[in-house]
Formats: structure tokens, sequence, C-alpha cells
């Protein structure tokens, strides 16, 4: 009987560490803005398709927001709806979200950086929860360069 558990206990850890190793492989693999649509004159809504592949076990992404600098002063605060990313794919999501013009970015401003698309110019502090089977991770990433995302 303890024979038998073992091996059953060798063959669940083996599996979990195999399903684990393939976490580091997730990526975005492409990024396209689908709409974008004012709301007054501080805000935007917007459809973004991304592109993941996923070589492991389906989860879901809660909670995400942050924030994007301009040459370190922040300019947009914004924010996305939750999402499900399926199991062992490379598909393409539709993701809701929206910006505000953070406190003290004045329109004037913020359409001053329509001269200076240089994505090196640009930083993001992002957070978000992941949950999956059961379990639950915030990730922060601050001072992200925005031409890292865009890779």
């Amino acid at each position: 009987m303890k024979n038998r558990l073992a091996i059953i206990f060798t063959a669940l850890l083996t599996l979990c560490l195999t399903s684990c190793g393939k976490i580091n492989e997730i990526g975005i693999t492409s990024t396209s803005i689908v709409s974008l649509s004012p709301v007054g004159l501080r805000g935007m809504n917007g459809v973004f398709a991304v592109g993941i592949h996923n070589p492991t076990f389906s989860f879901t992404i809660r909670n995400v927001q942050g924030v994007v600098y301009h040459k370190g002063q922040a300019m947009i605060d914004f924010s996305a709806d939750d999402f499900t990313v399926n199991k062992k794919s490379d598909d393409v999501y539709q993701i809701k979200g929206n910006a505000t013009l953070c406190q003290g970015v004045a329109l004037i401003s913020a359409l001053g950086l329509l001269k200076d698309l240089n994505a090196e110019s640009y930083s993001v502090d992002i957070s978000g929860t992941v949950y999956a089977k059961g379990l639950h991770k915030t990730i922060k990433r601050k001072g992200l360069p925005l031409s890292s995302l865009m890779d």
C-alpha cells in the first residue's frame, strides 16, 4: 500500500512540475487596437486584441490596472476588464479597457504627447491578479518600458 501511494504521489508531483515548467513560456504574441471611443474630455474606452501563447492550464486575469508615464510623469490611469485565457492555446482575446488622464494633467498636455510617439519615452506600472486552479497571485510590475510590452 505504501509503495502504491509513493508511486501515485511521484506521478502527481511529476505532472505538476512538468506543467509548472511551461509557465515561463506564456507570452504575448501580438497586440492591436480594435476600437477607441472618447468618454468626455478626460477619458477613453477601448477594445484591444491581444494574442497570448499559453502552453499550460486555463487561468483568469482580474483587477488589471496601471499608470502610463511619459518621461517619469504620470499621465494616464487605466484598467481592463477581467478575461480568461484558454488552456494550451494560441488565441487572440478581445480585452475591453478604459483610460483617464491623471489628476493634474491638462487635456492640452495629453494632446502634446501625440508629438512624441516614441515608445522609449513611456513606461508603465501595471498590476493584476491571476486566478488558476483555486489559487491566486497578484503580480505587480513597476517602471516597465512600454517598448517591452510591444515586442
